[in-house]
């Protein structure tokens, strides 16, 4: 009964957790869709919300599924988004595309996801031969040139809405600016800002610090098999605690690796 027990709670954990990033990633499906369908046009943004959409679940049921590790990050991104709109944009600029025509726009996007869909399968394929550790030799200035141009483009492109007035030349902005809305940028302000600096308001874990003498105690495989069929509670306590300690420690060392090459 304990095992069914914890096993029921992992179940709640796991579907609570679920919905709750997929509660928090809808801003971010919604903002790599827009990227995405960004050279169609406002007229293909609801179509782009809903490609962004169903990119999320299926790359969530895809990870889950086929997946090599058992906790991993999935979902569409800024920088594929604008691969995607890069891709977008070249085809358009061939001139062989009408977006009045119905049947020459979908002609346009199944060229265009056609090219996802090959670039997934190469993407299995590197995987499945193990070339992802090649990542690891790519110089450190190529990887912050990528993710700083990324939010560029992204504060760019927010500017707008910021200031809650319609994409517009410096000119005409400076002309008219009394369309401005100032409750608008009110509340971009202040969300930013909790998202920024929000954090140092949360109230932090009390800190332990010891003045006598310690006693170490080690806890061997076997004790630890014999103790998550007695107590599984308490062994899942102890997993979730070693791997909060130590992922807190790889983050770290990265940080700290990163800082030296840079």
């Amino acid at each position: 009964m304990p095992e069914a027990a914890a096993k029921t709670r992992i179940a709640i954990g796991d579907l609570s957790g679920g919905l709750a990033s997929a509660i928090v990633a809808i801003t971010g499906n919604v903002a790599a869709g827009v990227i995405a369908f960004a050279p169609l046009g406002p007229e293909y943004v609801g179509q782009g919300i809903l490609a962004g959409m169903l990119s999320s679940i299926v790359a969530g049921l895809m990870a889950a599924l086929f997946g090599g590790a058992p906790g991993m990050i999935s979902g569409p991104k800024a920088t594929t988004s604008m691969v995607f709109a890069a891709l977008l944009a070249s085809l358009l600029a061939t001139g062989r595309f009408d977006l009045a025509n119905p049947e020459s726009a979908n002609l346009l996007l199944s060229l265009a996801f056609g090219a996802v869909l090959i670039s997934g399968s190469v993407q299995v394929l590197l995987g499945a031969f193990r070339v992802g550790g090649l990542v690891k030799f790519m110089p450190y200035p190529v990887v912050a040139g990528i993710r700083n141009t990324t939010a560029i483009l992204l504060i760019y492109g927010q500017f707008w809405p910021f200031l809650g007035v319609s994409k517009q030349s410096p000119l005409e902005l400076l002309g008219g600016l009394g369309q401005i809305q100032p409750a608008t940028m009110l509340v971009a302000a202040v969300t930013a800002g909790l998202a920024w600096k929000g954090s140092k308001f949360m109230p932090k874990p009390a800190g332990v610090r010891a003045t006598g003498r310690l006693e170490v105690l080690e806890l061997t495989f076997d004790a630890f098999s014999k103790l998550s069929e007695e107590r599984p509670q308490v062994a899942m306590k102890i997993q979730k605690s070693i791997g909060r300690i130590l992922g807190t420690r790889l983050r770290g060392a990265n940080a700290l690796i990163l800082e030296l090459d840079s």
